[in-house]
Order: structure tokens, then sequence, then C-alpha cells
């Protein structure tokens, strides 16, 4: 049924589905450059666009945003935005990155994961900022090694180094911590 209140129209059904079918592609031209999902009346998600931007948004409170497809015949949700937790993403598997594409972590790309043709890497993009390796003890957070860069890379451990079956090879001088020099 289609219908017109003189500034919108509206095509609806009575009952059952709705059906669009093309013999060609399907276009939605809205020039208020939004595109509203609404379920009994009631918004739940748009796609906009707002410069030269496309957004997807999921308008509920806290409703989530899933992704799912067909793996082998099982339908299977493979990332989810969780909006409870400002968008924090759950990956079903892994995440690939191609070799010499980094995982950066912090707003200025403040520590860098990585893995180029022939090397594994961990780098800080920050100035003197330590690389800090924590774990968890008999349920309590500590601090088991640091590398300091102010220090060129100084390691400080928690504990004892412990080396088994391999040599140790020192370039300079051995002091210990009872010496005075």
């Amino acid at each position: 049924i289609a219908t017109s209140d003189g500034s919108n129209a509206l095509l609806y059904s009575n009952n059952g589905n709705f059906l669009i079918d093309s013999a060609a592609d399907i276009i939605l031209d809205a020039d208020g450059a939004d595109v509203i999902f609404k379920d009994g009346g009631t918004e739940f998600s748009r796609i906009f666009q707002s410069g030269n931007n496309m957004y997807i948004k999921s308008t509920v409170s806290d409703a989530d945003i899933i992704f799912q497809g067909n793996d082998g015949g099982v339908s299977t949700s493979v990332l989810q935005l969780d909006m409870s937790a400002a968008g924090e993403a759950t990956f079903n598997a892994g995440i690939k990155l191609s070799d010499g594409n980094a995982a950066s972590f912090g707003a200025g790309g403040d520590l860098l994961v990585y893995h180029s043709s022939n090397e594994n890497i961990i780098q800080t993009n920050t100035s003197d900022q330590d690389l800090i390796f924590k774990g968890n003890d008999g349920g309590s957070t500590i601090t088991a090694l640091t590398l300091d860069m102010s220090q060129a890379g100084q390691a400080t451990f928690n504990g004892n180094l412990v080396v088994n079956g391999a040599d140790v090879t020192i370039t300079g001088n051995v002091i210990h911590a009872g010496d005075t020099n």
C-alpha cells in the first residue's frame, strides 16, 4: 500500500513480509544522508554520511554491533563491538597483519608490535618510554622486567636471572652489588 501526506511517502504491508526485488541494483538515495532502521516504530540503527565519511551506528544505548558470517555452513559471530565498553572489539579468531604493518597502541602510536620479513619487533615510539613486562604471581600483579629506554634499554629484573644450559657473554664490566667499583 502506498500513501503520501504531501511531504512524506509511505510504502507498507498490512501483513507478511515486504519484498523489494529488482533485476538490477536497489539504490537508496537519501538526500538527508540517513538510512534509518526501525522495529515497531523504534529506531535501532542507522547508516549515514557526514562529510566524506560513512557511519554505521547502533542507536540503542549499549546495544552491540555484531558482524556474522557463514563458516562452513555454520552461522558465526566473527566480530562484536561492545557499546557498553566504548566499542571494545572481540574477534572470534585471530587478527592477521601483513609484514611491516603494525598493531599500534596508544593515541599517538606509542607502542608498535609488528613483523618484518625476518624480525619480530616490539617498539616504543615515545622518547624514553620504558617497556614493562608484568605477570600474575600467586594472585598479585608483579613487574617481572623493566627495559629502561632512558638508559639505552637497561634491563631490571624483579627476581633472579636464571640461565640454564647456555653461556653468558658480557661485554664491559661486571659490578657486584656489594662492590664499590
